[in-house]
């Protein structure tokens, strides 16, 4: 494989992508309003959590019963949790119960810059709508919320994959966290091939469905989505991810500046074969 390294990959992003644009896709709450406003669907945002005094007032009486907390600077998943409301006042995560002094102290990590990015001692939080995937997915066997990653360059989609969470991940899509890779023919939306812990495989290794063959649904506008995405962002190179939700809709969750490569490990091809760029 023609691999795109780390090092290699930095350069061309400092190359061509500016400062500007990196840094609006860093900043989670300011690109999600770019992306609003360039007419990219995505989550709706609940509330923001600016500094201790919001910490201080909130009382989290208005929110659904179903709600997502993250970091804007986080990166890897760290900091996200999902909350299901149990009773008033108490929600679920995972198999944990959290109160609102547990709600309220993983806002302070978050404001005190422990899952940011940029190594900031500041950070904001915001609460935003959960969204449900497709049960399309169920084919797969699915644990958690499946999402599509696009890589882009000069706004054309040049590679894909989808992440796909399962028991052995905790229902993270984060491939590092055990998910599987699966490799998304960008003509079809056909997944070719597959991959975990480092190996291929053909099955789900939770579950054992088949892998092969699933079709992503939505596929032509999952692509138009990125495309639109990265111009919203103004990054020339980038990747996009993405949810194809129960209501049959394409919800654009994130765009990375500094996609991680892996992508390339999944699809057994080099991202370097398919850049007009090079460096040296």
């Amino acid at each position: 494989m023609d691999l795109l390294g780390i090092n290699r990959r930095n350069k061309m992003i400092a190359d061509v992508n500016s400062r500007r644009s990196i840094a609006l896709a860093n900043d989670k709450v300011a690109s999600k309003a770019a992306l609003k406003k360039a007419g990219v669907r995505v989550p709706e945002t609940l509330m923001t959590i600016k500094g201790l005094s919001d910490i201080a007032i909130a009382d989290f009486a208005d929110l659904p019963e179903s709600f997502v907390v993250k970091p804007n600077k986080g990166s890897k998943g760290l900091g996200i949790v999902v909350l299901h409301r149990q009773r008033a006042g108490t929600w679920k995560n995972g198999d944990d119960t959290w109160s609102k002094a547990d709600l309220k102290e993983h806002l302070n990590r978050i404001f005190t810059g422990h899952y940011s990015n940029s190594g900031a001692h500041r950070d904001t939080a915001f609460l935003e709508e959960l969204v449900t995937a497709s049960s399309v997915f169920e084919e797969v066997g699915a644990h958690g919320l499946p999402d599509v990653r696009v890589i882009c360059f000069e706004h054309k989609p040049i590679q894909a994959m989808l992440r796909l969470p399962t028991k052995l991940s905790g229902g993270k899509a984060n491939l590092h966290r055990g998910a599987v890779g699966m490799a998304i023919d960008l003509e079809t939306g056909r997944c070719t091939r597959a991959w975990h812990d480092n190996r291929e495989v053909s099955e789900n290794p939770a579950t054992s469905e088949t892998l092969i063959g699933f079709e992503i649904p939505k596929w032509p506008k999952v692509l138009e989505e990125a495309a639109k995405a990265s111009r919203a962002i103004d990054l020339n190179y980038c990747g996009t991810d993405s949810i194809i939700t129960a209501e049959d809709e394409v919800v654009t969750i994130e765009v990375n500046a500094f996609p991680g490569i892996e992508i390339q490990n999944v699809n057994k091809t080099g991202l370097r074969s398919l850049l007009p760029y090079r460096t040296t």
